[in-house]
């Protein structure tokens, strides 16, 4: 039998904050992000899969606000309300090569941000799961991203 080998990247959600005074929309300090994959098809809400399947967790916090070198966030991932493991995602600073230098060295910018994050989940059971991560920590904010709904499948017949 073949193990269905799967991406599931969040899809995103945010923290909400309260309305701000003077009626200005509320802003997203933490957000995040997770897609879905299965043997390089995009899975969404509502697929199903057969049994042994293979989940990978791909998950990628944002936030707007301030952060630092060394600040994290811990990302929970989830199937229904059972939590199936956690991941610390650390800040770093972007990275571009130094202009002065005379020395090689390689092209290679990056952005300032959160890097992702993974979690396998191994020989998921047959059944209907709810998929969320949730991300927790940074500054005391936390954001849950939009649920993904699909149903594993008992393996079909010899």
């Amino acid at each position: 039998m073949s193990v269905l080998l799967c991406l599931l990247m969040v899809i995103g959600a945010s923290a909400q904050t309260p309305d701000a005074p003077g009626g200005k929309p509320p802003q997203t300090p933490l957000s995040v992000t997770l897609e879905v994959l299965c043997n390089g098809d995009v899975l969404h809400d509502g697929d199903a899969l057969r049994t042994p399947a293979h989940l990978f967790f791909l998950v990628y916090p944002t936030t707007t606000i301030a952060a630092h070198k060394g600040d994290s966030v811990t990302i929970d991932f989830f199937a229904n309300t059972n939590k199936l493991g956690s991941q610390k995602c650390v800040w770093h600073e972007g990275i571009r090569p130094d202009p002065h230098s005379r020395k090689f060295q390689p092209m290679i910018i990056v952005a300032p941000g959160f890097g992702g994050v993974s979690f396998d989940w191994t020989n998921a059971p047959a059944g209907s799961y709810k998929l969320t991560a949730r991300a927790s920590g940074l500054h005391g904010l936390s954001a849950v991203s939009t649920p993904l709904h699909i149903t594993i499948l008992a393996p079909s017949g010899p």
